[in-house]
């Protein structure tokens, strides 16, 4: 993606076997997971419409039909498809994929 948030390439590098970052788009800590779920009304429903296996996910929301590119630092190509029905948080950038929550780096612009 060339159009990142700056510093993004020094984010997207995890420097262990099991990440232990809890940036964005890395292990979501449990303030922000609990934050997350207390702001119901900042969710917004999305379906995936492209996944990558080095973690760029492409969500288009269902009430604007807006596409927000997120990247994650773990390859999501297994926990979801092209069509699945997902939701993003636009304060917090926690993506839910069914009852998970994952946390996201969303693309600028976003």
């Amino acid at each position: 993606m060339s159009n990142l948030k700056p510093g993004v390439q020094r984010v997207m590098t995890c420097v262990s076997e099991t990440c232990e970052t809890h940036g964005a788009g890395h292990a979501i800590s449990p303030i922000r997971e609990r934050a997350a779920n207390a702001t119901p009304s900042k969710w917004r429903d999305a379906f995936v419409a492209h996944v990558d296996s080095d973690g760029w996910i492409a969500v288009d929301l269902f009430e604007t039909g807006e596409r927000v590119w997120a990247w994650h630092h773990e390859d999501l190509t297994a926990r979801v498809d092209i069509g699945q029905p997902v939701a993003l948080h636009g304060v917090y950038d926690v993506l839910s994929i069914g009852h998970a929550r994952v946390s996201v780096l969303v693309a600028a612009g976003a």
